[in-house]
């Protein structure tokens, strides 16, 4: 439900000429849908949609997929695209009030990242930007597994944990302008992070928690003993700084929520046959920061999804890195934010697992050992 005064605000941009809300009740408004994208040069003037449908997991936006037929002769014939709207709010959380200005900053980043090499491989291409309607069109990048797969037992090759590693590095070492720098900072979306990542969690009364012995009886009680560690709490507190640093200690672009959800797998079928083409996706919490926080969201989720420590191991060899304790502070955050925050990953309920992997998250951020997550 929307907050009375995000409903202000939607009123608001109701008045506003030519702003449109996209939508996908029904099955959404095709012949809409159709007049936007022509108008706007994002399709041929003969060129038909044939279909609109719901585009992966859209946690802060609305994502929608574009089916587009027919102007052969610009080969549109079966072409596919994304569009992205976001919205004064967060798309699955309607009650969050989020930043309404992310996609552009979205489309800013891959403007930069077009310039780098082993990098703009594997972003989406752009189709276009509206700024008035904050509407960001992207190449579809095809069929690609769910996140759900990772979490459940689907594991990472060798060749993938290259891929991911290398693209990180080369997107770490990219040389940037001043002015870019500047312009890259993103701080409003990383306050609405911050308090996501460091404050609620660890906040005593979390709106959290009543969930959480949902997902694994007693799990609440351990939260609570969290809460209470002082030790814990000032090493959260500290990453918390370097996150908001706005000098950008470390001073890399980041991906700012590199986890399984911002990669696109194609599906393989009998080993051969690839459907879709893999890539790095929602780049909306993208800013220039210390490059540790990459990297401990990397390492974060690898051991919530049951990776083996090698993973990791080849990860931080690839990318030239032997995991210092800053890395292990952001790796043991993303766990704790992940199990006893909103952001809610899709794992099966537990019988212990979750209240040890809070403990060893502990010790990882405390003791600056990412290891004692696999111990």
């Amino acid at each position: 439900m929307l907050s009375e005064s995000i409903m202000v605000r939607r009123q608001e941009l109701d008045r506003e000429k030519g702003f449109v809300w996209l939508d996908l009740e029904g099955g959404g408004d095709i012949a809409l849908i159709e007049d936007l994208l022509r108008r706007r040069g994002w399709i041929g003037g003969r060129a038909k949609v044939e279909k609109i449908e719901q585009a992966g997991e859209g946690n802060m936006n609305l994502v929608m997929r574009v089916y587009v037929k027919g102007n052969e002769g610009r080969g549109e014939s079966g072409r596919r695209m994304i569009l992205k709207q976001g919205r004064p709010w967060v798309e699955k959380y309607p009650e969050i009030a989020a930043p309404w200005e992310r996609v552009g900053q979205e489309y800013e980043v891959y403007r930069v990242i077009r310039d780098i090499v082993g990098v703009r491989e594997w972003v989406p291409g752009v189709v276009g930007y509206d700024d008035g309607m904050r509407m960001l069109g992207l190449e579809d990048l095809g069929e690609g597994l769910g996140i759900d797969a990772f979490y459940q037992g689907k594991g990472m090759d060798e060749e993938e944990v290259d891929w991911l590693a290398g693209v990180l590095k080369r997107l770490h070492g990219a040389e940037l302008s001043k002015e870019v720098r500047e312009g890259l900072q993103n701080e409003d979306m990383r306050r609405l992070n911050y308090e996501y990542l460091f404050v609620q969690p660890l906040n005593r009364g979390g709106e959290n928690d009543e969930r959480l012995d949902g997902f694994e009886k007693g799990l609440l009680a351990v939260v609570k003993d969290l809460r209470r560690d002082e030790p814990l709490r000032e090493g959260v507190r500290e990453l918390g700084e370097i996150y908001m640093d706005v000098e950008g200690r470390g001073g890399v672009l980041l991906h700012g929520d590199y986890y399984p959800g911002s990669w696109h797998r194609p599906i393989k079928v009998r080993n051969e046959s690839i459907r879709g083409r893999r890539g790095v996706l929602d780049w909306e919490f993208s800013f220039v920061g210390h490059r540790s926080v990459d990297l401990g969201v990397f390492v974060g989720h690898a051991a919530m999804s049951k990776q083996k420590i090698d993973v990791v191991e080849r990860f931080l060899a690839v990318y030239e890195s032997v995991g210092d304790s800053v890395m292990s502070g952001f790796a043991g955050n993303e766990v704790i934010r992940r199990l006893a925050g909103v952001a809610q990953l899709p794992i099966e309920k537990s019988d212990g697992w979750r209240a040890e992997m809070l403990v060893r998250a502990r010790e990882a951020i405390v003791n600056g050992d990412w290891r004692a997550l696999w111990r």
